[in-house]
């Protein structure tokens, strides 16, 4: 299971305090929580949606910059200031929804850290 390696990956090779941006971003049923992530144990960007809405959490802003920075990694400065993020799992979900995000990261500098068949993870760091 691609998913529990990735996570044990993850386990063994970042610090226990790293911020994890995924799929779980998007607002979406499919994408409700990241099973990497939460195998993994490791902060989530943007964590459980309906836990944060039925709580009266306003998570548009970091929704919304979130989802710029998807379709425009290159400019998109307000991210970085206003989002906590060390790396990026690219799923299926991603992928489907903004196809060009794994190019655009390469073409900015960003490094692929890891990848599987189906997952790649990028770091975020600069």
């Amino acid at each position: 299971d691609e998913e529990r390696i990735t996570a044990d990956w993850l386990r063994k090779n970042v610090p226990e305090n790293t911020v994890l941006l995924s799929s779980a971003a998007i607002v979406d049923r499919q994408t409700i929580q990241n099973p990497v992530t939460t195998a993994a144990g490791l902060k989530a960007s943007a964590g459980f949606m309906t836990w944060l809405y039925t709580h009266g959490i306003d998570f548009s802003e970091r929704v919304s910059l979130i989802e710029n920075f998807f379709t425009d990694p290159k400019n998109n400065y307000e991210f970085f200031e206003k989002v906590p993020a060390d790396y990026l799992i690219i799923d299926e979900f991603l992928r489907k929804k903004y196809p060009q995000l794994e190019k655009l990261l390469v073409v900015k500098g960003f490094k692929e850290v890891y990848r599987t068949k189906a997952i790649a993870i990028i770091s975020l760091k600069r």
